[in-house]
C-alpha cells in the first residue's frame, strides 16, 4: 500500500501544476470522499491527506459525504468550483481491502 500511497500523492501534487497559481496553495484544500468515514477509503484519504499536508505545507480537510450509493459526494465534488481547492477521492474499497489482504500491490 505504501508505492500506491506514495503514486496517489504524486499524482495530485501533478494535477496541482495544473491550477497555475504561484501561491498554490495559500489555504485548506478540502478532499471529498463519497464514503462513511471509518470505511478503507476514509483510512485511505487520511493517510493521502496527512502526506499532502506535510509535501504541500497546507491543511487537507476530509469531507466525508455519504450517501446515495456515493452519488452525494460524487456530486459535491463534481459541483465545486474548478479553482483547485476540492478534490474528490474516487475508487473501490472492496478493491482496495483485498489488495491489502493478499498483499497485492
Amino acid at each position: 500500500m505504501p508505492a500506491k500511497l506514495a503514486l496517489a500523492t504524486a499524482l495530485f501534487a501533478l494535477t496541482n501544476s495544473a491550477v497555475g497559481a504561484e501561491s498554490y496553495p495559500d489555504h485548506p484544500i478540502t478532499l471529498v470522499v463519497p464514503y462513511a468515514a471509518g470505511g478503507s477509503s476514509d483510512v485511505l484519504a487520511r493517510l493521502l491527506g496527512e502526506r499532502l499536508s506535510k509535501s504541500l505545507g497546507q491543511q487537507i480537510v476530509i469531507d466525508n459525504r455519504s450517501g446515495a450509493a456515493r452519488r452525494l459526494g460524487t456530486e459535491t465534488a463534481a459541483k465545486s468550483a474548478p479553482d483547485g481547492w476540492s478534490r474528490g477521492l474516487g475508487g473501490t474499497p472492496r478493491g482496495i481491502v483485498r489488495g491489502v489482504r493478499t498483499g497485492v500491490r
